[in-house]
């Protein structure tokens, strides 16, 4: 894939469109797909099946669970608190923001599409999602429910950590950096703390003093607070798609955009 957007970059390419070749996608719903770009409402767009439940029902059940658990997981990884679907790799992508993308960084198998929105957060790019059907037959996922398991949580854990450096501390240090920062080591404080003189408690069989619970509690509290606070503000900062994404007109705009490529 950073292969094939290399190559579209040195087209000439204002847009370009990611189509996966397992017969699951629809060529002929790329004009849809590329609309938000066109009018440029979005730098980013992608396809959401969550929003066809009658397509969504003929999603093998295993993959459909691990398709909502993941959602999750990745808006809060991402900061894109609004999308769905993460794992959707039918996208597309403007040139502006596909050049200011490292490439050569971007993450090999099935965590792809996850890295390139932690990625893409980072750059604040509007990432719009597009209804689309997907079409499933009879064929076999090589993705193991027990790989992903495993694996994509320190994956998120890691962009994650990124994602906040890059936007709320390199490029601006925002109260969300100073919340997590002070919330993380208090939290984590009173926890210990807390944790270590109530086993210390059972095993001696030992009333724990009550200063002793207002030094845990305190700091355990505010701790979860401002993370709150900070969870709260990463919601409120989410790059947006414009609202108008849902009038835009179905043709091209005036005057079109010169080159689509496909990879």
């Amino acid at each position: 894939m950073a292969t094939g957007f290399r190559a579209a970059l040195d087209e000439g390419a204002d847009i370009v469109v990611k189509c996966d070749a397992d017969g699951q996608m629809n060529p002929e719903d790329i004009g849809g797909l590329i609309r938000p770009l066109l009018h440029r409402v979005a730098e980013y767009s992608k396809g959401c099946r969550f929003h066809h439940p009658p397509e969504l029902k003929t999603m093998p059940a295993v993959r459909r669970v691990g398709n909502f658990g993941l959602t999750f997981l990745m808006k809060l990884a991402s900061g894109y608190w609004q999308i769905l679907d993460p794992q959707n790799g039918f996208v597309a992508i403007r040139r502006e923001v596909l050049s200011r993308l490292r490439l050569d960084r971007l993450a090999r198998g099935y965590f792809f599409e996850n890295d390139m929105l932690i990625r893409l957060n980072a750059l604040e790019a509007r990432v719009a999602d597009v209804p689309l059907p997907s079409r499933y037959g009879n064929e076999r996922s090589s993705l193991s429910p027990g790989r992903v398991l495993l694996g994509f949580p320190m994956r998120l854990l890691a962009g994650s950590a990124r994602r906040v450096f890059w936007r709320y501390v390199f490029y601006d240090v925002s109260p969300v950096a100073v919340f997590l920062l002070f919330g993380s080591a208090l939290f984590l404080f009173g926890a210990i703390y807390g944790g270590y003189h109530w086993i210390w408690g059972i095993i001696h069989r030992q009333p724990t003093q009550t200063g002793t619970v207002i030094v845990a509690a305190v700091p355990f509290i505010l701790g979860f607070q401002l993370l709150l606070q900070a969870l709260v503000l990463d919601i409120q900062n989410a790059p947006r798609a414009d609202s108008r994404i849902g009038t835009l007109p179905s043709g091209p705009p005036t005057p079109p955009d010169r080159r689509v490529l496909g990879t």
